[in-house]
Parts: structure tokens; sequence; C-alpha cells
């Protein structure tokens, strides 16, 4: 397919992650390339297959997701994609501004951010500057999102945990009332 032949060539992902990580003929350097992630990731799956027991299936997963986090915080480090991300919500807050509205960016933590609380080390910085020196609204709502008991509930339950559920989408529309009340009236 066209489509995918084209991704293949343009994400930065698939030769960087997917391909770097993927396992294929010899499945022994595979395997080594990444000893210790692979190392841990196996031992849960065996964990898993030996007890019957997703708790494990899910520790593995959570493995793979940290790793994935950890290498997309990494991603703010570069001006390539700084630049990028820069221009969209810049040229985004501009076509705003031009219809006279104004514009409001949210940071909304994935679930496994939060159930492993992991630290995010880049974004935080690289939108707090780019509020403070373009003069736009940029909010981060991991704080606030913290807070919250029971984080899974206003999630989906399913593996990626990036999507919020109906509460999940009450609690957060608001949280960003409270954030945008004074600044609109």
């Amino acid at each position: 397919d066209k489509k995918i032949d084209l991704l293949k060539k343009k994400d930065v992902f698939f030769e960087k992650k997917f391909l770097k990580n993927k396992f294929s003929f010899s499945y022994l350097v595979s395997f080594l390339k990444n000893l210790k992630k692979n190392s841990s990731i196996f031992y849960f799956l065996i964990l898993k297959k030996f007890f019957k027991d997703n708790k494990f299936k899910e520790q593995a997963f959570s493995i793979i997701v940290k790793n994935n986090i950890i290498e997309s915080q990494k991603l703010y480090l570069n001006n390539k994609y700084n630049i990028l991300l820069e221009k969209i919500i810049l040229e985004t807050d501009a076509y705003l501004k031009k219809r006279k509205k104004k514009a409001f960016f949210f940071f909304i933590p994935q679930l496994f951010v939060l159930k492993l609380n992991i630290k995010l080390m880049n974004s935080p910085e690289f939108f707090k500057s780019l509020s403070k020196n373009k003069n736009l609204n940029i909010f981060d709502l991991s704080k606030e999102m913290k807070k919250l008991n029971n984080i899974e509930r206003y999630y989906f339950d399913d593996y990626y945990g990036g999507h919020l559920n109906f509460k999940g989408n009450k609690i957060v529309s608001e949280l960003i009332y409270k954030k945008i009340k004074n600044l609109l009236w």
C-alpha cells in the first residue's frame, strides 16, 4: 500500500523504534541488542504463561510503554522536532487569532505516565517555555490528574491507556474550565 510505504519513509519512529526493536533473523542477535529490556519482557511473559495471570502481561507491556515514553521525551531535546511542534502550535494560534478567537492548549498525561509515576523530563519544560516566550495559553494538567484517586476509572480499560472515558472527559472538562474561566471573562 502506497500510504504505508510513505509512512515508512517519513515516520521517524518506524526506523528508530520499530525496526530497531523488531525481532528478526537472527533472533538471538535481535534479543541481545536490547538484552536488559528484552530479558525483563520475556521474564514477565514466561510468568504469565506459567501462572496464567494477566498482571504479568501488563508488567511486560508497561516496560515497553515506559521505554516509549522515555524515547518520546528525548524528542523534546531535538530542535528538528521542537521547531515542527512549535510551528504547528503557533500556526493554530495565529489561525484562531485571525478569527478573533483565543487558543488554549492542554497537555493531558497518558494513564501509564500517571500509574507508573513517570516523571516527564522534557515536554513540561518545552511547553512552559513556549507558553512564556510566545505568550500562549498552554496548560499541563498532570499535577491535577495525579491528585485524582483511582485514576484508572477515568481512562478506557485498554492496554494503551491513552484515551479518556466519559468520566475522564467530564473531569478534564472541569479542570479545563477552572484553568480558563478567569482568562475568558
